[in-house]
């Protein structure tokens, strides 16, 4: 296994060894193309998969009751919240101009109405550090966790939950909008409707049903949804949900700066069409349609 020192000191020497090929401004040789130089190359983290003991999410708590249809729970992660700055180190020693980290929600309101302004400062320091190395700063409010507290009142089924979703929203941006490069709202919000068009396996839909209702007793709710676990008949619900909620998001995060990019990033197929009959098309519009109709209007 290769350690993060180990890696930085690889991707140095690599970087070292290739020369002025990796620079965007370095003239390019016949058949290369030259990327513009406000080309963003970056890299890209999930603030619960890499962070550690993210104790208050809903992941959190699906991971680890019975049963469960995650393999094993997160635990230690990569110990991102305390190796940030490694991590950071990492993306600008392989070159890179941007890095992409989520705010943990759960980390920042474990209780409703209650926000730690300790995991604010941190949050900001994490933004500081990008800006310190040149990395523009791309933030995602929410990366599919959200509060056990959230998730336990119906997750996005609940009507409140874009209101909710603002108010975090509201608070993050009126201490960071001003130092972030671009904001997202949600990142794959559409992940569970894109897993339905793949038919998979009713066993698949099955575990995760015990799985909720499991977390739904451990939380002492009548209704645990999440965004990247939810039962198979809340999904369109959820998405008229969520497009609310980006809505809402996008107008407290331009309350805070107007000036400031706001979008979401979506789960996509590479789709091809096949001959004249092609269902391509149909398909995009019910995967994306009304997501791509939200962006038009949002921002």
């Amino acid at each position: 296994m290769v350690s993060r020192r180990q890696f930085i000191s690889y991707t140095s020497m690599a970087l070292a060894a290739s020369g002025p090929m990796l620079s965007a401004k370095a003239a390019p040789k016949a058949g290369q193309i030259r990327f513009p130089d406000n080309f963003i190359w970056g890299a890209a983290s999930a603030g619960h998969q890499v962070e550690g003991n993210n104790l208050n999410a809903d992941i959190w708590l699906l991971e680890n009751v019975k049963p469960s249809i995650f393999h094993e729970p997160s635990g230690d992660a990569a110990n991102s919240l305390e190796l940030w700055e490694v991590d950071l180190d990492l993306a600008k020693n392989l070159g890179l101009n941007a890095y992409r980290f989520s705010i943990e929600w759960a980390r920042v309101e474990p209780e409703p109405g209650r926000f730690s302004q300790a995991m604010l400062d941190h949050y900001k320091r994490i933004i500081e550090g990008c800006h310190q190395r040149g990395l523009l700063p791309l933030v995602t409010f929410n990366h599919f966790t959200s509060p056990i507290w959230f998730s336990a009142q119906g997750g996005w089924t609940n009507q409140e939950a874009p209101a909710l979703f603002a108010r975090y929203s509201a608070k993050v941006a009126e201490q960071m909008a001003d130092a972030i490069g671009y904001a997202v709202t949600f990142n794959e919000p559409n992940i569970l409707r894109l897993l339905r068009a793949l038919n998979l396996p009713q066993g698949m839909w099955q575990g995760q049903r015990a799985m909720l209702a499991a977390a739904a007793k451990a939380s002492n709710s009548d209704r645990f949804c999440c965004i990247n676990a939810a039962n198979f008949e809340d999904l369109d619900a959820m998405t008229a949900q969520l497009i609310e909620g980006h809505k809402l998001g996008t107008q407290a995060i331009k309350a805070a700066n107007s000036k400031l990019p706001v979008g979401f990033s979506l789960a996509m197929f590479d789709d091809q069409a096949a001959g004249e009959n092609s269902l391509r098309d149909a398909k995009r519009q019910e995967l994306y349609g009304d997501w791509f109709k939200a962006a038009a209007t949002s921002d």
